[in-house]
This record gives C-alpha cells, structure tokens and sequence, in this order.
C-alpha cells in the first residue's frame, strides 16, 4: 500500500449565506470564509473534536446532539488521488464519497477529485423532504 488514510478532521461549524447568482455569490463567500486561513478557530474545533471523542460514549452522543441541532447542513470534501487507480488493469473511473450525516442534520453534501474527474453527492434524509419529484 502507496498511501495511508490520515483522518485528521475537524467539524468546523460556520455560517455559510445563501446566494442567488453564482457568479458574485461565490466572491463573498469567499471573503467570508477568508479569515479562517489565518484563524486558530480551526484548530481549536480540531482538538475539541479529538477531546470529545475520547470522552465516554453517552457524554460524546450527548455533545454531539447539542452540535447537531444547530446546523442546517453539513459539507465535506475530500481530495482524491492526483492520479486516476487502476482495478485489474482498468482505469477507475467513478470514485465515491458520502458526507455522513449525524443526528439531526437532515442535509449533507460532499465533493471529492480523483485524477482530473470531480464528483458532488448530496445526501438527505427522507423525512426531512416533502416531495421527491
């Protein structure tokens, strides 16, 4: 094995406007997003992250229903391999990655590149969509 799964993550709540037009939408959410290059917010949710997950199963069920109440939705992206796999000599083409979603967050979207193809999925849960049509 070439590579390892690091799953060094932290759930990093923030508050994400929405947008009509794309093409200016885009530019402010960049900007608000910005400052968390330069922010210890990350690595503070980092270790939060790491701290509740030590804790005892009830107690981190607990703080993670507290956290999931308040979020609408919940985004991941995963950046693949720079090259494509090959599987018994073919080149891989369909590579899939599901945003979990936990407790009540009735959204999860989730994008993931491998090579020079990109995949979004968006994952909901069923009660929480009136109509699927």
């Amino acid at each position: 094995m070439d590579f390892s799964f690091k799953n060094d993550f932290a759930i990093l709540p923030v508050k994400m406007r929405l947008i009509d037009d794309l093409k200016t939408g885009v530019k402010q959410i960049q900007r608000d997003l910005a400052h968390l290059k330069t922010s210890p917010i990350p690595f503070g949710y980092y270790y939060i992250t790491n701290v509740v997950l030590m804790l005892p199963w009830i107690l981190a069920s607990y703080l993670a229903l507290d956290l999931s109440n308040k979020l609408t939705m919940g985004f991941s992206n995963v950046p693949g391999p720079k090259q494509h796999w090959y599987m018994i000599g073919k080149k891989c083409k369909m590579l899939g990655f599901n945003m979990p979603l936990g407790k009540t967050v009735p959204l999860g979207w989730g994008v993931i590149s491998h090579g020079d193809i990109l995949k979004v999925t968006v994952t909901t849960d069923r009660a929480s969509v009136k109509d699927l049509d």
